[in-house]
């Protein structure tokens, strides 16, 4: 019989972070990420446990935390409401014609082309993301509600975590359920600092279980908790397409 992973007993954690010794520019941006949330955590005067940086410079940050807040922590970062939205169509059950039934239908008028006409949308829940500090700084934000906020919203949603499975982290918190993420992290952050654990592409882009080459995707897990926070400094940005003109004056915007 295996003998139970008995883990070290360690109250609090400094995790130390040089930007020299990060492999990847996303695990760069995770880390500003990180120093950006906990910074807003401690402007709210409401977060428990201890969760403060204190080293910030240009070398990099350091982290001083516990388990109660790091929980604390991730409550915030993924932070999420049930609210009612309004679909043009039907939803449909996964491989399958069945459609959900609607909450409620709402009936419009809508604009188009110059023309009015009546059009019926099908109202369902749907779990929004928070946002934490990304909120306050949305200029077209009224309450929790925002053009850019939604945006960062629709790409978290759509994109990096467009998997239904990897979205469990925000829709345990917006039904209140308990969760055991930041206890999983806690419980390998305490680990030497060079173990490694599994590097999914819900935290890193283009990961994969193995590559072609049968070479598994690894990282450190003190790395792998900054890509956590990484999404909260991703640029979200309206693409627009330009041509250069024939005389190279410059750009001519299409749209």
């Amino acid at each position: 019989m295996a003998k139970k992973k008995t883990l070290p007993e360690i109250e609090v954690l400094d995790l130390d972070y040089n930007l020299a010794e990060l492999p990847s520019s996303q695990h760069r941006a995770g880390l500003v990420g990180l120093v950006l949330m906990v910074q807003w955590l401690k402007r709210q005067g409401t977060h428990k446990g201890i969760c403060d940086v204190t080293r910030l410079d240009g070398r990099g940050a350091t982290l001083r935390i516990n388990q109660e807040g790091l929980a604390a922590l991730f409550d915030e970062m993924y932070a999420a409401s049930i609210e009612e939205v309004e679909e043009s169509k039907l939803r449909t059950k996964r491989n399958s014609n069945e459609t959900h039934p609607p909450i409620k239908e709402v009936v419009k008028d809508v604009v188009r082309r110059g023309k009015t006409e009546t059009k019926t949308f099908y109202v369902y829940p749907a779990y929004i993301p928070r946002g934490a500090f990304l909120v306050d700084l949305d200029p077209t934000a009224s309450g929790d509600k925002g053009v850019w906020i939604k945006l960062w919203r629709d790409v978290i949603w759509n994109i990096f975590r467009g998997i239904p499975a990897t979205r469990k982290p925000f829709e345990d918190r917006a039904e209140g359920k308990p969760t055991k993420d930041a206890a999983d992290v806690w419980a390998n952050l305490i680990l030497p600092s060079d173990y490694l654990i599994e590097l999914r592409s819900t935290y890193f882009i283009g990961a994969q279980d193995v590559n072609a080459e049968n070479v598994s995707f690894k990282d450190r897990a003190r790395f792998r908790f900054l890509l956590h926070f990484w999404p909260y400094t991703a640029q979200v940005y309206v693409p627009a397409v330009s041509v250069v003109e024939n005389d190279t004056k410059g750009l001519s915007p299409l749209v």
